[in-house]
């Protein structure tokens, strides 16, 4: 992928009359442009035809809660003027306009542009502005102010922490109640990457830095950063946790959340950024604090990062950036998943789902890093994992008392194992015994499998068809681990049946319910490749009954 290329910055003009371009305008980019911040493609699916692509769906980017679905979102001010006024109504609002106008034009000229040394004129204008931000009227006035966007002329050059915070402050509050294409480019293009990358580095909460004499903040200052922080603590941005504190980098990691949303995505890359991402990652490796989501700071930074990174690992695994991410990054993502993996099973969560997620994008069509989380011994621990995931699930139905969670993660380990297998076949060795292996992961799974596929046409409940899903994704697990031979061998000894039969029977009614669901979808171009590495498998299991 060719570097992006700059975008150039729409002219600004202060003039009143005639056609304007305002943020409250969508634009058209084409679908394939990059992510905003981070380097590498779109969020395109990698499935292709049969000899390529992501195995499975489930490793698709599937975002449960999107910016669309914001009941804060901003709608169009319908009393903007278009033509000659028409009514009093529309007098009235014109004059409002006016003396916005004048008011904007106002806080424009003491805001400037960044300089060495921080200005209080351009601190104190800033402040004001993000103050106003939170009023909706305010924020429809200034998206149709034909010179707001000169607000963000040159952010990469800001280098007051104060003056920083306070901008993003006013694009996270932007972004949270408006879809612009226009904003998002003019962002990109005026260096947001770069002041996002030096916000990442400030850990403390903003209340707390504005008292600390080097920065120099007045007590006006610091009562506004106060109000600047508990109105964007009131966004409807944060679940599932609400943080405490709002330093500039959970701040910085809210405003690459929301710009992941945004329905339309503009090219600009800093490496620095996904460096931060993955520097946050690492820490939850040995700090136990980043996996209390319900009641730690660290843990919200924590989600954030991994949640921006899985939005974005599919597109870097098919860029340029592909090498980086599995020499440099997939490590990290393998110490990870092996903290989270160590977890106890009950507590499996989001945190731990969105970590398999991430490992399943890295491995797709990825031998290298595929060997890579082998040789960690990550295979076996998943297998073991997954089969305390198991026994859990099907407790819980039996008590009424459905774990969903534990089984998103139970189908995301699936999901990791058949990639290790698929793309780094020794794979299937580690989980080899020797003797009759009884109460090995690889026994324990064979078992599952044998107790519960005739059942699988019984369900009749949602719990039950989810738990298929997950039996499903066994079948496949097994069906590429038994190809290996003294595999196989230990299948049919487990089995009661002892034969791979059953087996194949449950590999082509998954293969059959898949092709029902792509024709039902009209996806069949899209899911042509999975079904046929699937119909694969089975003609080689059928081979070796």
């Amino acid at each position: 992928m060719a570097p992006p290329k700059p975008i150039p910055r729409p002219a600004l003009t202060t003039k009143k009359t005639g056609p304007k371009f305002t943020y409250s305008q969508q634009r058209t980019m084409l679908a394939d442009e990059d992510d905003p911040l981070l380097g590498g493609g779109g969020f395109e699916d990698l499935s292709g035809g049969p000899s390529g692509g992501a195995l499975f769906n489930f490793g698709r980017l599937t975002k449960s809660a999107t910016i669309n679905n914001f009941s804060y979102l901003d709608e169009d001010d319908e009393t903007v003027n278009t033509g000659a006024v028409r009514s009093l109504h529309e007098l009235r609002q014109a004059g409002a306009n006016s003396r916005f106008a004048d008011e904007m034009d106002d806080i424009l000229d003491r805001v400037g542009s960044p300089s060495a040394k921080p200005s209080s004129l351009r601190r104190g204008a800033l402040l004001e502005l993000a103050q106003k931000m939170k009023h909706k009227d305010f924020r429809q006035q200034f998206r149709n102010h034909s010179d707001g966007g000169s607000l963000f002329k040159s952010l990469g050059d800001e280098t007051d922490l104060i003056s920083g915070y306070a901008l993003l402050a006013t694009v996270t509050t932007l972004l949270a109640a408006t879809t612009s294409a226009h904003l998002i480019l003019q962002l990109c293009s005026q260096g947001l990457a770069t002041l996002i990358s030096r916000l990442l580095e400030q850990t403390t909460d903003i209340v707390q830095l504005a008292k600390d004499r080097k920065q120099n903040v007045s007590r006006n200052g610091q009562l506004t950063l106060t109000t600047i922080k508990s109105s964007l603590l009131e966004l409807p941005v944060w679940e599932p946790f609400t943080p405490t504190l709002l330093p500039p980098r959970t701040l910085a990691l809210k405003c690459l959340d929301l710009l992941m949303r945004q329905p339309l995505h503009a090219s600009a890359e800093d490496e620095a950024v996904t460096d931060h991402l993955f520097a946050i990652l690492a820490d939850g490796v040995s700090n136990k604090a980043c996996w209390d989501l319900a009641s730690q700071q660290e843990a919200c930074d924590f989600y954030l990062a991994l949640y921006v990174l899985e939005g974005h690992s599919i597109s870097a695994m098919g860029s340029q950036h592909n090498s980086i991410w599995t020499q440099e990054y997939a490590p990290i993502v393998a110490a990870v998943l092996e903290t989270a993996l160590g977890r106890p099973t009950e507590q499996l969560g989001d945190l731990e789902s969105i970590t398999l997620k991430i490992a399943i994008n890295i491995t797709n069509q990825n031998g290298e890093a595929s060997r890579m989380f082998v040789e960690k011994g990550l295979l076996r621990r998943l297998a073991e994992s997954a089969c305390g995931a198991f026994q859990l699930v099907m407790s819980s139905m039996e008590v009424d008392s459905f774990m969903s969670k534990v089984l998103d993660s139970l189908i995301m380990m699936l999901g990791a194992m058949i990639n290790f297998c698929v793309y780094y076949p020794p794979a299937s060795g580690t989980l080899e015994e020797r003797g009759d292996g009884i109460g090995s992961p690889l026994n324990q799974l064979i078992r599952i499998f044998a107790d519960n596929h005739l059942k699988t046409a019984e369900a009749d409940s949602m719990e039950k068809t989810q738990l298929n899903v997950a039996l499903g994704y066994l079948s496949i697990l097994l069906g590429y681990l038994c190809l290996s031979p003294p595999i196989r061998d230990r299948f049919v000894a487990v089995h009661f049946k002892k034969s791979i039969q059953p087996l194949l029977d449950s590999v082509n009614d998954f293969i059959a319910v898949n092709r029902k669901a792509a024709e039902g979808t009209g996806s069949e171009s899209q899911d042509s490749g999975s079904l046929a590495r699937l119909q694969h498998l089975a003609d080689q299991l059928s081979a070796l009954r």
